[in-house]
């Protein structure tokens, strides 16, 4: 199941939410823990066996890792034994992540198709908890239900947002609603579906569309559209999950702030990478660049340098296993290194922004093009064709995506919110519940048909 199947809002979400406000708060654990494990289940009830074996290893490795501490004054932390344990589950988390992310991208031929759904998130959500425990930020968690509910959070399960546990660790002990989050995550769940589905949905099956066409019509200026399509279709569907993400995760009780800034164009790389998916970002930046620079010295620029190369190109991969989002992830790391180094601190502001948009035009089109090329030729694929066989097909890719790049750019920058907002609070108000009403069915018509 997914956050933008009919089944979730109209079926499973209120009952779930009935049940949800009528037991005890510290019985919720227990309940999100179910859908995990339904929402895990719905997609292959063999992958619940998966999480649950990484679930009883991440209990008892905290355990061990929290009472290996140092627990009398003058008394030596057990500090082989606790980075042997945090190390082994890292590398079993690494592992399920990279055989089962992107439906086993990386191991297709898995026994029967096994899958685990959302096993990136449930691997950054174990390897937070067990590293936020060995460096003394909180307790091990003996409850076993809150682990579960936090371990494979099912709002944050499709594409994020992911959860730092000693964020998050007294919420998911004792979740509590309110009627402010309630409504808060409804308005954010709604906008982030019809994001989704009126808008990255239909630039997809256009890209889908692009990869069906003969090479020679999509050659030259119908490829750099499509590279167009493709960072606009990422950049809606990485919003419109992220918020349905974090208003499913409101309407539980637990204040998720938002995940991706509204602003296309920004002041150097460093702040685009980050603001379009900011707990990504950090979670990458504390749980893999702050080890390694620890590890070559405070001082090390080589260990730094390390870091973030590494921690940048592991938080791309995030999104897909190719070649072409390797090099993304590269050029998008030597570019921060670069403006770490002081590059480009003399510039204008103007130019500065320029320049990123630039760079991370580059890296969609470093990302979409091999995909879209299909082995045919990455020169090929850009370059302009002999025969002026794409002037009518790119008159038609034009006509189908132009007028949902447009919408793309509204909704992932402050447009819409900043009319809203100098309309007046009143009309504020008054108007956003009838948009929430008339989105929600417009969604649920593209939902059933």
């Amino acid at each position: 199941m997914e956050l933008y199947n009919v089944l979730f809002p109209y079926f499973f979400l209120p009952v779930f939410m009935l049940i949800y406000a009528l037991i005890p708060a510290k019985r919720r654990p227990l309940l999100i823990f179910a859908g995990n494990l339904l929402f895990i289940s719905a997609a292959d009830w063999r992958g619940a066996a998966v999480y649950f074996a990484l679930l009883l290893t991440a209990y008892f490795s905290g355990i061990a890792i929290y009472n290996g501490r140092a627990k009398k004054d003058g008394e030596k932390p057990k500090l082989a034994r606790r980075r042997l344990v945090l190390a082994g589950n890292a590398l079993l988390c690494g592992a399920a992540f990279l055989i089962f992310a992107h439906g086993g991208a990386l191991a297709p031929n898995l026994p029967y198709g096994l899958k685990l759904f959302g096993a990136g998130v449930i691997a950054a959500h174990i390897i937070s908890y067990l590293t936020d425990v060995y460096r003394g930020d909180c307790e091990a968690q003996t409850k076993f239900s809150a682990l579960a509910a936090y371990t494979g959070f099912f709002p944050s399960l499709g594409f994020g947002p992911i959860l730092k546990y000693k964020n998050f660790r007294k919420t998911f002990a004792e979740p509590e609603v309110t009627l402010e989050k309630t409504a808060e995550g409804v308005r954010c769940y709604i906008t982030g579906l019809a994001e989704y589905l009126m808008i990255a949905e239909p630039l997809s099956r256009a890209l889908e569309d692009v990869k069906k066409t003969d090479f020679e019509s999509v050659r030259g200026a119908p490829a750099w559209l499509a590279v167009i399509i493709f960072c606009a279709c990422f950049c809606t569907t990485l919003n419109g999950m992220l918020n349905m993400g974090r208003g499913a995760a409101l309407m539980l009780g637990f204040p998720v702030k938002p995940a991706f800034r509204r602003r296309i164009f920004k002041d150097g790389v460093k702040n685009s990478v980050r603001e379009m998916n900011i707990p990504l970002y950090e979670w990458s930046r504390d749980y893999i660049a702050t080890p390694l620079r620890r590890l070559g010295g405070r001082g090390g620029k080589a260990a730094a340098c390390c870091g973030v190369l590494v921690s940048v190109t592991a938080a791309v991969m995030w999104y897909g296993f190719t070649a072409g989002w390797l090099v993304c992830g590269l050029i998008l790391s030597a570019a921060m290194i670069a403006e770490t180094a002081g590059a480009g601190r003399k510039m204008p502001k103007t130019l500065r922004k320029t320049l990123s948009a630039a760079i991370m035009f580059i890296c969609g089109a470093a990302a979409y093009i091999p995909q879209a090329a299909q082995g045919r030729g990455l020169l090929k694929m850009l370059n302009a064709p002999a025969a002026g066989t794409q002037n009518g097909y790119i008159e038609y890719l034009a006509g189908i995506s132009v007028p949902l790049i447009i919408m793309a750019i509204f909704t992932t920058n402050s447009i819409i919110p900043t009319i809203f907002k100098r309309a007046g609070t009143g009309w504020y108000r008054v108007a956003f519940p009838v948009i929430e009403l008339v989105l929600m069915m417009i969604c649920t018509a593209y939902m059933i048909y």
